[in-house]
């Protein structure tokens, strides 16, 4: 979570206040730490809610349940990639031509448009029908998502993606590493507390040293 950005060297830009979290725990657990932090975070004050989100039906549903009142979009690149793998990186012929439309729909942020490139296309392939069905249902349901990128500035994940990175996949994912469940549990912690920036201030709280602050 970020509470905004800042001009950075180049194109980039530095998020301000960003925070992040992870845990081995249920989805429903999940749902309710990360609207927790969204409040701490000053979500119920905030001019402008906006929730990134890869599609994925648990996360839709999340939105619709713990923060009704944002603008859910869908970062574009999870439909893309599922459209090229649908009609394949070389495509020839009428399904390129199906996929360079339902790519344009994508720029354009048009999901009716998208579903009707995508639904057109005629596979006499058993495994693709069932792909293409399962993208159809991938529209469908994040169509709104799709849509709302008219309305939002953000029109991607990767600095959330860029936060996993940093919290979880450096931490644990180095080469030759392997984890148990429990062993997971325990480092996870500390890797939310670094990326937080609160690493100082947990460890002085448990030396009784409350009063020092992290800079």
């Amino acid at each position: 979570m970020a509470t905004g950005s800042s001009p950075g060297p180049g194109k980039q830009r530095h998020l301000q206040n960003r925070v992040g979290y992870a845990s081995l725990c249920s989805i429903e657990e999940f749902r309710k730490r990360i609207s927790t932090l969204a409040i701490k975070s000053g979500y119920l004050t905030a001019s402008s809610r906006i929730f990134v989100s890869d599609g994925a039906t648990w996360i839709s549903n999340m939105v619709e349940d713990y923060f009704p009142d944002a603008i859910h979009v869908l970062d574009m690149f999870h439909l893309k990639h599922k459209i090229e793998m649908l009609f394949g990186i070389k495509a020839e012929g009428v399904a390129a031509n199906i996929k360079d439309k339902a790519l344009d729909a994508c720029n354009a942020f048009n999901p009716q448009a998208i579903f009707r490139a995508v639904a057109s296309w005629s596979t006499p392939e058993a495994s693709k029908a069932i792909q293409q069905a399962d993208l159809l249902t991938y529209i469908e349901n994040n169509a709104m998502a799709i849509g709302n990128h008219k309305l939002v500035s953000i029109h991607g994940s990767g600095w959330i993606e860029k936060g996993v990175d940093l919290m979880i996949s450096r931490r644990m994912k180095n080469r030759g590493m392997a984890w148990t469940q429990l062993g997971s549990s325990h480092i996870i912690p500390f890797a939310v507390l670094h990326y937080n920036k609160q690493w100082d201030v947990y460890w002085n709280k448990r030396k009784g040293q409350d009063s020092l602050v992290a800079v």
